[in-house]
Parts: structure tokens; C-alpha cells; sequence
């Protein structure tokens, strides 16, 4: 995969390269689990939402993997694979007060980048349709 050079709100450059499957199937799992363990998942988030890209669902799953701390430990080994105006991300990366606004916005890009391959061919739709059938039969 090519990398993905992204600008950021301060107007710095962030340069994403995937990290390693290891590195980024523990990303996934460990999203997975912050969400299965938090009962955000039962709030609404479904496959037909997925499929009809309804994504104002995903802001408690989103706020709920924000504040995790593993998840932030898997994002900061994402980020090694990164650079932020051609620099190697750190944890002093975003220490100066004019970088933090560019936090957010990086780990998201970061994340998003890392997790999507994992995605890649699943038909949403069919998935949903199948749900909804299986639902119809238990009556």
C-alpha cells in the first residue's frame, strides 16, 4: 500500500504508511473488545446501519474507543509507522500546545488506514439482508 499523506488543521503534513498485520489485527481485536465490553454495540450500531452508511451511530462506539487505553496503546504503535512533517511520530510528537489540535485528526486517519483493509470485499448489504432473513424465520 502506498502511503497517504494527509494535511492536518495546523496545516502540518502527516504521512501515513499501514503498519504490520500483527500491529493492526491488534488494533481490531482490540476495538472489538472496548466496544463488545461497553454495551455501545447494543445501542443501535447494526448491519443495515453499516450497509446504508448511516454513521451517526458510531459516535458513542467512538467516544467509547477514545478514552480506552489499549486502544490508544495499539494507535501509538500505528503511529511508529508515521511521520508528522517528515518526522518520526513520538509521544513528544503532539506535546507542543499548536500540535495537539492535530491529535485527533491524525489518529483518526491513522486508525481509519489501518483497520480498513480488514474490511475490504465484506458485502455489507448481503450481510444485513441475511441478518434480516434469519430474524423473519424465528417468528
Amino acid at each position: 500500500m502506498s502511503n497517504a499523506i494527509i494535511n492536518l488543521p495546523s496545516g502540518a503534513t502527516l504521512e501515513i504508511q499501514i503498519a504490520s498485520f500483527a500491529v493492526g489485527n491488534s488494533l481490531f481485536k482490540t476495538l472489538c473488545r472496548e466496544f463488545k465490553n461497553s454495551g455501545v454495540l447494543a445501542g443501535g450500531i447494526t448491519l443495515k446501519n453499516i450497509a446504508d452508511k448511516d454513521i451517526s451511530v458510531l459516535a458513542g462506539p467512538v467516544l467509547q474507543a477514545a478514552g480506552s487505553d489499549d486502544v490508544e496503546r495499539c494507535l501509538w504503535e500505528c503511529f511508529k509507522t508515521c511521520l508528522y512533517n517528515n518526522t518520526r511520530i513520538t509521544r513528544d510528537t503532539f506535546e507542543p500546545e499548536e500540535a495537539r489540535g492535530d491529535y485527533l485528526k491524525a489518529a483518526w486517519e491513522v486508525l481509519k488506514t489501518n483497520l480498513a483493509p480488514f474490511f475490504y470485499g465484506i458485502d455489507w448489504k448481503s450481510l444485513a439482508a441475511s441478518n434480516a432473513a434469519r430474524k423473519g424465520q424465528k417468528s
